[in-house]
């Protein structure tokens, strides 16, 4: 795989070598550029030429956008993503092409994007798996951690601003938060079930529960929302991300998952 710095020596020094080993952790940013809504989109593009010439430390191991993505170095070697001590050291970096604050202006944009960035992410987590000898280790890396957790060593998705309170990318403090966190980590899940084996035991993945006028819902990677408090009746459909089938139950007991062979992306019992 060809590396957007390495091919293209930086004018400053972008990255370093590692000194701690990774544990899974996966950084999610934005660059705070401009959304390119003109097919091709070439703000991944854009960004890692703006990463080649800037003069101060700001980089990433991959950068994304909603048709295209860059990786910009190895993943053996430290990017220079956040800046906390020794955080760059175990984490891996990923930037999606916007800025925290046009999430949900172009709905198209960002669920094209949101499911590239899950495809990347989950390619990084099967990488890493391997390395680790335990391919399965993957589904560790499914979900949102805290920094607490970071740091102990657990891997899974991470906001920026997590590790840095001045910073308010990926979308650490959009109003929109609770969604895009739970899409990026189903996508996660379903391209991670697409690229291995599903695992010999269920495993679980967080679907949010959307709390909208007091109402609850459930809300699923494609954006429905089941009104959880409603009398809805219960039902089943199906629909094939990225090729991949998926069925959405919701059980007489309104309890809801999804489901993809043996893997169970959650079971939230209505309250």
């Amino acid at each position: 795989m060809s590396h957007y710095l390495i091919d293209h020596p930086p004018a400053s020094r972008q990255f370093g070598d590692r000194h701690e080993a990774e544990t899974g952790c996966v950084v999610v940013h934005t660059p705070e550029s401009f959304v390119d809504v003109h097919p091709p989109d070439d703000g991944a593009e854009n960004v890692a030429s703006f990463i080649s010439t800037r003069t101060d430390p700001g980089s990433y191991h991959e950068v994304v956008d909603s048709d295209s993505y860059v990786p910009l170095i190895p993943d053996h070697l430290r990017a220079f993503h956040v800046a906390a001590t020794g955080v760059n050291q175990w984490t891996w970096g990923i930037s999606i092409c916007t800025s925290a604050a046009d999430w949900g202006l172009y709905p198209a944009w960002d669920s094209a994007a949101l499911l590239l960035t899950g495809d990347r992410i989950a390619a990084y987590l099967a990488r890493w798996a391997t390395r680790n000898g335990d391919v399965s280790r993957a589904w560790e890396g499914v979900g949102w951690i805290t920094a607490a957790e970071a740091h102990a060593g657990k891997a899974g998705l991470i906001h920026h601003g997590q590790f840095q309170a001045d910073r308010t990318d990926a979308w650490e403090i959009h109003p929109l938060r609770a969604i895009l966190d739970g899409v990026l980590a189903t996508n996660v899940a379903a391209s991670l079930a697409r690229l291995l084996s599903p695992p010999t035991e269920p495993r679980e993945v967080p679907v949010l529960i959307v709390v909208r006028n007091n109402k609850r819902y459930l809300m699923f990677p494609d954006g429905l929302l089941i009104d959880l408090d409603g009398a809805g009746p219960p039902g089943v459909e199906t629909w094939e991300p990225g090729g991949a089938q998926w069925k959405r139950l919701v059980s007489v007991n309104r309890s809801a998952r999804l489901h993809r062979g043996n893997l169970d992306v959650d079971a939230i019992p209505a309250k």
